[in-house]
């Protein structure tokens, strides 16, 4: 990803709105994107979570989920305009 193409949305919620048989550490990511990217760059996504993320936070792998939500570009639309219309400056269709 570039540098400059960074965007973070956090839900928080109150223990008692999180029913989860894990540590108080659970964390739940969810990486909404275009739909393109091969099953083997999505799982190398998920392992550097595991590997590199979770280890750098303190987490378990119990403590940690990962979710990837793949759309079309057409059903975004970013800059006044449908996904499958941006000049992106990065590839989707790795």
């Amino acid at each position: 990803m570039p540098p400059d193409k960074r965007f973070h949305r956090f839900l928080l919620l109150d223990d008692e709105d999180l029913v989860a048989p894990r540590s108080p550490e659970y964390l739940v990511v969810e990486v909404v994107c275009f739909a393109g990217r091969s099953p083997a760059a999505v799982r190398a996504l998920i392992a550097a979570f595991f590997d590199d993320v979770a280890p750098a936070l303190g987490l378990g792998p119990d403590d940690l989920e990962v979710v990837v939500l793949e759309s079309p570009p057409t059903h975004w639309g970013i800059r006044g305009v449908a996904g499958d219309e941006l000049a992106l400056s990065y590839r989707v269709d790795v």
